[in-house]
């Protein structure tokens, strides 16, 4: 399996890092905003939960990411090492917005056997920057 897994419903092609080597770079322009959605398995599309009385849901968050032109997925669980790094990066530079520019790297496997990241944010600028308020400039009519 390469870097990219199979389609996720609507999202494009989600970013798979389980044989990506460290030192694995991607980069692309936010395309959609970040959603925190409940973590679901994989076969049985049930929602997961940290607790059997199904009272604690584990999250994630997706965000769609143009690499190299290409619609993908950013699929983050919650907590992870990936939501960190990205968690990092927005505290330097602020919060991922439409436009922005994130670069994600692999560092490779750890001791307790989860893979490290890095991630490094540029907010939008000019032409990068989503799309207007429209109503930005305008007091409010009451």
């Amino acid at each position: 399996m390469g870097l990219f897994s199979d389609e996720v419903g609507g999202g494009g092609k989600a970013l798979s890092w389980k044989d990506a080597p460290a030192g694995t770079k991607v980069r692309g322009v936010v395309s959609s905003l970040p959603q925190k959605l409940v973590q679901t398995d994989y076969k049985t599309k049930e929602p997961l939960f940290w607790d059997e009385e199904r009272t604690r849901p584990k999250y994630q968050i997706v965000f769609g990411l143009t690499v190299d032109g290409v619609e993908r997925s950013v699929w983050v669980k919650l907590p992870s090492r990936l939501a960190k790094a990205i968690a990092a990066a927005e505290r330097e530079s602020g919060d991922l917005a439409l436009g922005s520019i994130l670069e994600i790297e692999t560092q490779g496997i750890l001791p307790d056997k989860s893979r490290g990241f890095s991630a490094i944010h540029e907010p939008p600028t000019g032409s990068q920057a989503g799309p207007a308020d429209p109503w930005a400039d305008e007091a409010p009519p009451f």
